[in-house]
């Protein structure tokens, strides 16, 4: 008797437990007139103030015409297919509907842009799991939020200006699918947040790392603007005159999988600690492994106290992972006004780094690949180098 009454009480505790998560499964279903109704309903019972508001933004948007039918009919199958997949109102379906207003808010985006996103949506439940899909939908809220492909409370990586679009990327016929090469190590940076909300509550003393101001932060001046101080010096051993570039040419990972295609924007990787941007640069956000592909943009050595019009760095075809806070180049153009005769080939390297004021900074780097280079008004003009850079 009291091992049965034990079983009762149990099953009944079980009930009790299971009804709050039953009572967020509203079955949304397949009627536009019903639907975001039932879409507020399913947020509301979260109890989640963010999340409801998510809800009734949808409602608002799916109500005053801001969707197409078609806009409307596609959604509803996106929905009822991670329904079936056993996806949560919060954070999936919060994320989900929460990039949908995003993309209807953006004024980067109009019809035909929420087509390709809700296009990218719908490949992507086709081609990852549960997992990969949630992260995307995370990633690419929080992107229509703040323009931001990493955003944690270490570090956070910036797209301004120029124009984005969403879509999803196959390879032609036979193409072979190159993957990223990270040989750089991880360097203790956080993963995304869930939200903008989630990230900026554990900021933890978190600014603008000094992006857009004066810098401040005790580097060495050093007035000749040579030598590793300065992050110039050819170290590399394979440096010689009759070296051939063309060799280290970086092997583009191959542009696959649901992606943000980017035209003449501006990168700001940005820490507490410090900042780079890389401007007037065009690539694509690879959103299943968090890579970003990049072509053509340049950078400078301002946070060196070099002034940004006299040293630049121009890059050709690059590529690096978003999650981490530092940039590899090959084939890169040095141009240094005063120092150079002419614009010089080698490799680029920048890493935010923890700082203090009895630690210099090492960053960001250059290093030739030749090493006949002269280098013009030295400390004294009875001075003469020629050789790496």
């Amino acid at each position: 008797m009291k091992k049965l009454f034990g079983t009762v009480v149990l099953a009944v505790g079980m009930l009790l437990c299971s009804m709050p998560a039953m009572a967020q499964q509203v079955e949304l279903g397949q009627e536009a007139d019903s639907f975001a109704v039932r879409v507020t309903r399913m947020l509301q019972a979260t109890k989640n103030e963010v999340a409801q508001g998510v809800g009734e933004d949808f409602n608002l948007n799916w109500t005053t015409g801001a969707l197409t039918n078609a806009q409307k009919t596609k959604t509803m199958a996106l929905a009822a297919t991670m329904q079936q997949r056993n996806f949560r109102p919060k954070p999936q379906f919060e994320n989900f509907f929460g990039l949908i207003n995003g993309a209807i808010n953006a004024p980067e985006i109009n019809s035909a842009g929420l087509d390709s996103t809700l296009h990218m949506l719908d490949q992507a439940l086709q081609s990852y799991d549960n997992g990969t899909v949630s992260r995307i939908m995370r990633q690419c809220r929080v992107f229509l939020q703040v323009r931001a492909l990493q955003y944690t409370n270490y570090n956070r990586l910036y797209a301004y200006e120029g124009t984005f679009s969403f879509g999803f990327a196959v390879p032609d016929y036979g193409q072979d699918v190159v993957p990223f090469e990270d040989d750089t190590t991880n360097n203790g940076w956080g993963t995304f947040g869930s939200t903008v909300e989630e990230a900026e509550e554990t900021e933890g003393g978190w600014d603008n790392g000094g992006w857009g101001e004066e810098s401040n932060d005790n580097w060495d001046n050093n007035n000749s603007g040579f030598g590793n101080d300065s992050g110039f010096g050819n170290t590399d051993p394979a440096a010689d005159e009759e070296f051939d570039p063309s060799i280290l040419a970086q092997n583009q990972p191959t542009v696959v999988g649901a992606v943000v295609r980017f035209e003449n924007v501006t990168l700001a990787m940005v820490s507490q600690h410090d900042s780079v941007l890389v401007r007037n640069t065009s690539g694509a956000w690879l959103l299943k492994d968090n890579i970003w592909v990049g072509q053509q943009g340049e950078t400078d050595w301002s946070l060196a106290g070099l002034p940004a019009e006299d040293v630049k760095v121009v890059f050709d075809k690059y590529s690096f992972d978003v999650t981490k806070s530092s940039i590899k180049a090959e084939n890169v153009n040095l141009t240094y006004r005063g120092r150079l005769n002419e614009t010089i080939k080698g490799r680029y390297n920048y890493e935010i780094e923890p700082v203090s004021p009895d630690k210099k900074r090492t960053y960001p780097r250059f290093i030739s690949y030749e090493s006949n280079i002269s280098i013009n008004n030295l400390a004294s003009d009875r001075l003469r180098y020629t050789g790496g850079f």
